[in-house]
């Protein structure tokens, strides 16, 4: 199961998406979406107006809307299986 942002935080954690053409920037129209310095991407809540246009052009597919607002969704660590 995906952690999604808590929806008190105004800015949610840096994505894990470091590398990716980020064309939820461009997707975006009311700026609620900007690059970080560590070349991940970051939403700012209070900017998104749940639009959803950021969800379908995220390349990992880590962006979901969720109550409304655009969440990165940070994906649980995979554990090595043991034989």
């Amino acid at each position: 199961m995906a952690d999604i942002s808590s929806c008190a935080e105004r800015v949610s954690a840096a994505s894990p998406c470091a590398g990716c053409p980020a064309d939820c920037l461009e997707a975006c129209f009311n700026d609620a979406i900007s690059a970080d310095a560590e070349g991940g991407v970051r939403i700012l809540a209070d900017n998104c107006a749940g639009c959803g246009a950021c969800v379908p052009v995220c390349e990992p597919g880590l962006i979901h809307l969720h109550e409304g607002i655009a969440r990165i969704v940070q994906p649980k660590p995979v554990s090595p299986v043991r034989a």
